[in-house]
């Protein structure tokens, strides 16, 4: 095959698929709550939609809309360095749509043609307060640390991540952000399940909370995550997904901070 023969079966951003089993649909709910450095929290919820070739390229078509529970998604291009461009369908602020536990949000594609098409449909997991969740915000001066929750209606992913400080030889403060993406994160299933219980605690290994490689513990992240898989209709590219999550992010500090040795 020639390299010219290459790029040109390579679809442009503006090339609608010629079936519907080569536009790979992803889908997403998001609710998250973020514990913020003051007394108050933080709350996002968003929907989010990208319309793909099914080999991945993004498609850029404003006259495809894609509505949820009857309420149409805003169509926006964000732009990045030079030419790049990242087409997106997001619920817009001023939307009557709001995203609530435990509902069902069925998404609905309307082709450039007109043509109305099913894309599948996903419940958002149930109610999930950072109440349920004992993690304060300042390391307790005496005993272990311990992270508890109660009465989790449903499975969750716990992870516990650090974000550490150093100060160097000349005075300058070096602080190192974690996440709970971080390869050496602990992680752990809690909530209901076949051997677990709605409520429990944790007691973090003092391994884990200890000075390392020259760097002390500054935070403790923890971070709560549910997650739900939706139903996708087959018509679609096999790689197309609908997910909605719920997530709570909470921070334990360890002030001040000093420095490793």
């Amino acid at each position: 095959m020639s390299l010219l023969s290459i790029f040109e079966s390579k679809p442009r951003a503006t090339d609608w698929p010629a079936t519907l089993s080569d536009l790979r649909v992803e889908l997403k709910i998001e609710e998250r709550t973020e514990r913020g450095y003051d007394t108050r929290d933080a709350v996002y919820a968003s929907i989010h939609a990208v319309l793909r070739h099914a080999k991945g390229r993004d498609i850029e078509r404003g006259d495809a809309r894609i509505e949820v529970n009857g309420v149409p998604l805003e169509f926006r291009v964000r732009t990045g360095n030079y030419y790049d461009r990242y087409p997106y369908y997001h619920l817009p602020d001023s939307s009557p749509l709001t995203v609530a536990p435990g509902t069902v949000y069925r998404f609905v594609l309307i082709a450039p043609d007109g043509k109305r098409h099913a894309l599948g449909e996903v419940t958002t997991p149930a109610a999930l307060q950072m109440e349920q969740i004992a993690f304060p915000r300042q390391r307790p001066a005496h005993g272990p640390v311990i992270i508890a929750w109660k009465d989790l209606a449903e499975p969750a992913r716990l992870t516990l991540f650090r974000s550490d400080f150093r100060r160097e030889a000349d005075g300058n403060e070096v602080h190192v952000a974690g996440s709970a993406n971080d390869p050496a994160a602990l992680r752990r299933e809690i909530g209901g399940g076949l051997i677990r219980r709605r409520s429990g605690d944790w007691t973090i290994a003092p391994d884990f909370l200890a000075n390392r490689e020259g760097l002390a513990l500054e935070t403790l992240g923890a971070e709560v995550r549910v997650e739900h898989a939706g139903r996708m209709e087959k018509t679609f590219a096999k790689e197309s997904s609908i997910q909605a999550t719920r997530l709570l992010v909470l921070r334990m500090e360890f002030s001040p901070p000093q420095a490793a040795r």
